[in-house]
């Protein structure tokens, strides 16, 4: 893969946003997690897609990320603690890569037509979860939680994703194996830790 270092630093510095300020985030503010998180996760994948110059480096970035997150499987005793995040994560990528893989037409209509597209792939996920009889956080509030999700939260993320696609220009430092791998082990280390 001739763009590793941007995919593998995206995708950990993303599954490291997840392990610290979306586990932060989780434990004081659930609601607002879900404002926040698509957001960060776009503006690195969005990183990645700039440098690299490929469509496909926001699912790699999410691919990496969602694995990052995966990691938990080995350490907690509830799957879907790991599970369900990787999925939301890997849900980001794909629309992401459908709806703004022309970095040049980014259009707010595009930006929210990926932030629905991910959260109702995810929604649909869940609610095979939910007929399967597991207890969903998203549900615990009744629906109220799942308009939210779908109306307010939506509308911010998307309103974010498009300024950042907007006015986010390219990073242009050089990435050293080195600090790609550090990166890395760090994400991975904080999954665990948090």
């Amino acid at each position: 893969m001739k763009n590793w270092k941007e995919i593998v630093f995206f995708g950990a510095l993303w599954g490291l946003a997840e392990a610290s300020v979306g586990f932060v985030l989780h434990l004081v503010a659930a609601p607002i997690a879900g404002l926040v998180m698509f957001p960060i996760g776009f503006f690195l994948m969005w990183q990645a897609r700039l440098r690299t110059d490929s469509v496909y480096a926001p699912i790699q970035v999410a691919t990496v990320a969602a694995s990052i997150k995966l990691v938990n499987l080995l350490f907690v005793p509830l799957w879907m603690t790991a599970v369900n995040p990787a999925v939301a994560i890997l849900l980001e990528g794909i629309f992401v890569v459908v709806f703004l893989a022309n970095a040049e037409r980014e259009t707010p209509i595009r930006c929210l037509l990926a932030t629905y597209g991910w959260r109702l792939g995810y929604l649909s996920f869940l609610f095979v979860l939910l007929t399967a009889g597991f207890k969903l956080r998203l549900f615990e509030s009744g629906w109220t939680s799942v308009l939210s999700f779908v109306t307010i939260d939506a509308l911010v993320n998307a309103l974010l994703v498009w300024f950042v696609a907007k006015y986010s220009s390219k990073a242009t430092y050089d990435l050293q194996p080195v600090l790609v791998g550090a990166t890395a082990v760090v994400a991975v280390v904080a999954t665990v830790v948090m």
